[in-house]
């Protein structure tokens, strides 16, 4: 449906969520990446983890068409008030796009 009503059109699309998948697993390296086209941002701070209990990010952000990507920097934000709202890290990126 994305492809069909958005990306054909033109349109830019951000496609982020709880995934509860790392970026090695095929949700994420096939069907988005590789089959989907998007491009997944990745986290620049030293926190990679956006889950106490995985040891990498399963929470993600995507960008689909990836060529309308400027710039951007993603990270997770981790302090007191983050960590009682969610046993998730929030993630949150600035992207410059065309």
């Amino acid at each position: 449906m994305i492809r069909n009503y958005l990306l054909d059109h033109g349109e830019l699309v951000f496609l982020l969520g709880d995934f509860n998948a790392v970026s090695s697993e095929p949700s994420i390296a096939s069907v988005l990446e590789k089959k989907g086209g998007f491009v997944r941002l990745v986290l620049t701070n030293e926190t990679q983890a956006t889950h106490p209990k995985v040891a990498d990010a399963i929470d993600h952000i995507f960008v689909d068409p990836a060529d309308r990507v400027v710039e951007y920097q993603c990270w997770t934000v981790d302090t007191a008030t983050a960590q009682k709202a969610s046993d998730h890290l929030p993630v949150v990126a600035d992207v410059t796009v065309r």
